[in-house]
């Protein structure tokens, strides 16, 4: 028998709380779903330069839970972070575009690292 993660055993008892059903689908008739990145734009909507810090930001389990590998990579990009508060003193729209550009660049830059370092499937052989 398999082990069930939380989600499962919810799913299967149809124990679904508001929570669950607007981040993991099933509000309503249909499924609505969330990207996981939804509060790092809408903080950058608000902020460009706020969206821009939350995006940079390793979160700890205990206190502190800002560490100082995470001052060092906002440090390491200053230089766009300042670009993108420039940005947004002139009628805020470029530092939106520019800061919401940042942001989908880098989720494209995972998503390019992670197929490059993806195993490669053996190529079938035929046996007679």
């Amino acid at each position: 028998m398999s082990k069930y993660d939380e989600k499962e055993i919810k799913i299967l008892a149809d124990n679904w709380t508001f929570y669950d059903k607007l981040v993991y689908g099933g509000l309503g008739y249909g499924s609505l779903c969330l990207p996981t990145h939804l509060f790092d734009v809408i903080f950058t909507v608000i902020f460009p330069p706020l969206g821009y810090i939350i995006k940079h930001l390793d979160f700890l389990d205990e206190f502190p839970y800002v560490h100082w590998g995470t001052l060092a990579k906002i440090i390491e990009h200053l230089d766009e972070l300042i670009t993108s508060i420039i940005l947004t003193a002139f009628f805020y729209i470029p530092g939106l575009i520019y800061t919401l550009d940042k942001i989908k660049c880098s989720d494209l830059k995972l998503k390019e690292s992670y197929k490059e370092n993806k195993p490669k499937k053996k190529p079938m052989t035929k046996k007679y």
